[in-house]
């Protein structure tokens, strides 16, 4: 093969693996648009938020989709919330474990980060569930988040003593 012919091969690989990376994106994308979430999920909502009109509660979910946008435009940084009431949908999204864990793996995840997922899912619905239920018991809350720690997913000092 001469040089010209592997600058060519070298070149034509690089262009594949930006419209890969391109086109992967977009799906992302899509998914995080066309989702359908659990049922009975703007029933909880409106639990915390009586004033709310199912289409109010439509344009919540629409606000919860842009942020999720958002944060797989920004490369999975942190970003802001849009609203409080967007956050209570979230908070409420994440006790629905099994369709949130699919969810954030097929928006964000890559495959090898799909265990790392399971476990700060498990872990942040032991914790809305601890904080929700005070009669919750410590071992079940504890175990998500000492699996967590030790695949240092996330650091058990940063939680307040108590």
């Amino acid at each position: 093969m001469n040089t010209a012919t592997s600058i060519a091969c070298i070149a034509l690989a690089g262009v594949s693996a930006v419209l890969w990376a391109r086109q992967h994106q977009a799906r992302r994308e899509a998914y995080i648009r066309d989702f359908i979430l659990p049922h009975g999920l703007f029933d909880k909502l409106r639990a915390r938020h009586p004033h709310l009109s199912l289409k109010d509660c439509q344009l919540v979910a629409q606000g919860l989709r842009q942020f999720f946008l958002a944060h797989l435009k920004s490369g999975r940084k942190y970003v802001s919330m849009p609203s409080q009431v967007a956050d209570d949908l979230w908070h409420e999204f994440i006790l629905y474990t099994r369709n949130y864990e699919q969810f954030c793996r097929k928006a964000f995840v890559e495959a090898e980060e799909a265990t790392a997922v399971e476990m700060v899912a498990a872990a942040a619905a032991a914790v809305v569930a601890a904080a929700t239920n005070p009669i919750i018991n410590v071992i079940r809350l504890r175990a998500p988040l000492t699996r967590c720690a030790q695949m240092q997913i996330l650091d058990l000092h940063s939680f307040p003593a108590g």
